[in-house]
């Protein structure tokens, strides 16, 4: 008699009652059916940590190689576009003998300490990264911490300019949704096209709202991670921060309760009584380009986009920035 693996109904990984109660229900499979097949997602499921272990251990019956692989099927023309302008070879992660041997022999070679005291200070800019969120009355310790720590060490040890930290972030992002998300076929094809581009912010936020998935944004202004100093919203882009606002005011955002928040912190160290100005200035900066995205005249602007005018459109936002 040959023992069928238990079939775990209604287990919908990207359902939000999955997440509502993540503990529950994999405390449940991992006491009732430690190894249950899915057929929503036609995947099985092992939730105990000996048995997940002994799989990472038994390459012979067991392969990486699908590890990275987008849990529910891409849409065809998604599939096509990675399938034609993104060749995925196995990496580190989804390769199995003898590529992920040489592969990690090459990476630890890379991660020795000779090769991390030849980089930039990681060290000081993880602990000026502490100092910054220690004074903060409220951190979000990703934002904060664990995204720009290994981002600056990672991508100075693999040659990245470290100011495309945020795009390379962007890109990752469109890769997890991908992989990991549930998305229509239009939805796909965007996170497809967004692998291969670098986008503006405005972007990203209209294509998130689209999806119905952006709950809140936080706005400043950066010269680049080189300096890693934010500034007051609008102060070093003042079109990309209108692109923003704009995006924001078209599709009413905050009807629905979400939010916009805005940096506390000071740019240097100054006197306490002007401490509030970083946020002050966001604040002024932010209600102006409200005011102005709300008091536009659309009909001008709709008259250039329909006349192809680009060069008309452009001019036209930027005097309206300044006033003319």
């Amino acid at each position: 008699m040959t023992a069928q693996c238990p079939v775990a109904h209604d287990v919908d990984l990207f359902a939000p009652s999955f997440h509502a109660q993540l503990y529950d229900i994999l405390g449940r499979l991992r006491d009732d059916t430690p190894v249950a097949y899915l057929p929503e997602h036609d995947i099985y499921v092992v939730t105990r940590y000996d048995d997940v272990q002994r799989i990472f251990d038994d390459n012979d019956n067991f392969s990486a190689l699908n590890a990275s692989s987008p849990i529910l099927a891409l849409a065809p023309e998604a599939a096509r576009i990675l399938r034609d302008n993104v060749p995925r070879k196995p990496a580190l992660t989804n390769a199995d003998a003898p590529r992920h041997t040489q592969m990690r022999a090459a990476v630890s070679a890379c991660l020795a300490a000779p090769r991390w005291r030849k980089l930039p200070p990681v060290r000081k800019y993880g602990e000026d990264l502490v100092a910054a969120l220690v004074r903060k009355p409220v951190s979000d310790l990703v934002a904060d911490l664990a995204f720009p720590l290994p981002a600056f060490a990672g991508l100075t040890l693999l040659g990245f300019p470290v100011q495309d930290a945020e795009r390379i972030k962007e890109w990752c992002g469109h890769r997890v949704l991908l992989s990991y998300g549930r998305l229509d076929a239009a939805a796909q094809i965007e996170a497809a096209h967004s692998i291969l581009l670098g986008l503006d912010p405005s972007d990203e936020m209209a294509f998130a709202i689209w999806c119905g998935k952006l709950w809140g944004v936080h706005l400043n202004d950066q010269n680049g991670l080189k300096f890693d100093q934010d500034k007051s919203f609008g102060v070093v882009d003042l079109r990309r921060a209108f692109n923003m606002v704009d995006v924001l005011v078209r599709n009413d955002f905050g009807k629905n309760g979400e939010v916009v928040g805005l940096d506390v912190k000071a740019m240097r160290t100054q006197p306490h009584e002007i401490a509030m100005k970083h946020l002050s200035n966001s604040k002024e900066l932010f209600e102006t380009l409200v005011a102005l995205s709300a008091s536009i005249d659309r009909k001008v602007w709709q008259q250039y986009v329909d006349a192809c005018d680009y060069e008309g459109l452009e001019m036209f936002i930027v005097k309206s920035l300044m006033g003319k």
